[in-house]
């Protein structure tokens, strides 16, 4: 929608400059409709909810997850996960190209929850999420490695 809004907006600011003065440059045209533009998304990322990015321990992990209700990615090895995993975990290795291509049919409202062995691969994807724009994100601080079972 953000795309759609910009470039609507971007085409009306270009068709208004090009019926206004001849005189200015396509250069400073360009100049225009970019500084708008630059505008425009800084005033719509300014009205979307806050993200909620957050490292939990394990109490905190549990209990998140019980009250809100969203996917659990153990981002692990399969031979990891298949050694031991959190009930419900979808295992995806952040580490391969099934992690990035998954988030992509993923609502980014809905709530992620991600895990590895000790918090460093569950980092890295915290942080894919985030640069994605996921609301709500989740990682388990110390990993799966230091999960009271």
């Amino acid at each position: 929608m953000k795309t759609i809004n910009l470039f609507s907006i971007t085409t009306i600011i270009f068709l208004a400059v090009a019926c206004g003065e001849s005189s200015e440059s396509a250069e400073e045209v360009t100049e225009q409709i970019e500084n708008t533009s630059d505008e425009v998304i800084d005033e719509i990322e300014s009205e979307l909810e806050p993200a909620i990015i957050q490292d939990l321990e394990n109490e905190e992990f549990a209990s998140k997850m019980s009250e809100v209700k969203g996917i659990l990615i153990d981002v692990r090895t399969p031979e990891e996960y298949n050694e031991g995993h959190i009930e419900g975990a979808i295992n995806l290795d952040n580490n391969s190209g099934a992690f990035e291509s998954y988030l992509d049919s993923l609502d980014l409202t809905s709530p992620v929850f991600v895990y590895c062995h000790a918090g460093g691969r569950s980092g890295k994807a915290r942080d894919i999420l985030k640069d994605r724009n996921f609301l709500e994100v989740y990682n388990l601080k110390n990993g799966y490695g230091n999960w009271d079972k």
